[in-house]
């Protein structure tokens, strides 16, 4: 009994520590090329590299940020938890932003398989995945998000 309790601690453990590293409750990952010396970032620093209120990481590097698709429901929740506003609200900021001063929106990637292709060639993108998706083809890793 004593070596089954055991093995369950230790399983319980693995998980903990191999889970995603993400707030309880968040659908998505956060992700960029293998190479990227980024390990982790703030919900304020991922959405001022999204919104473009900075354009580059804190090791220096600039950043090419890419989201999903409109509609994406990992797009919404991305939006909702680091923006604190909704995928629409985000697309009327940008609206706004690019009659007041210019610049552009994130690209968007039509699939997330085609985001994760894309951080593979390009070591300075960064994006976001659902937390069900298989990473493990790409030569990306994940983001810690730290608050």
């Amino acid at each position: 009994m004593n070596g089954k309790l055991n093995i369950l601690l230790l399983a319980i453990l693995a998980v903990a520590l191999y889970a995603p590293p993400a707030y309880a409750g968040d659908t998505f990952i956060v992700v960029v090329h293998k190479d990227n010396p980024v390990d982790s970032m703030d919900r304020k620093e991922l959405s001022d590299l999204f919104l473009r209120f900075t354009s580059r990481f804190s090791s220096g590097e600039e950043a090419v940020p890419i989201d999903l698709k409109d509609g994406s429901s990992t797009r919404e929740a991305f939006s909702k938890s680091v923006h604190k506003r909704s995928t629409k609200a985000v697309k009327w900021y940008w609206q706004k932003r690019r009659f007041a001063v210019g610049g552009n929106a994130p690209g968007q990637a039509t699939s997330e398989t085609n985001l994760l292709r894309f951080l593979a060639t390009n070591t300075r993108a960064i994006g976001y995945v659902s937390v069900n998706t298989d990473i493990e083809a790409f030569p990306v890793k994940l983001i810690r998000i730290t608050d």
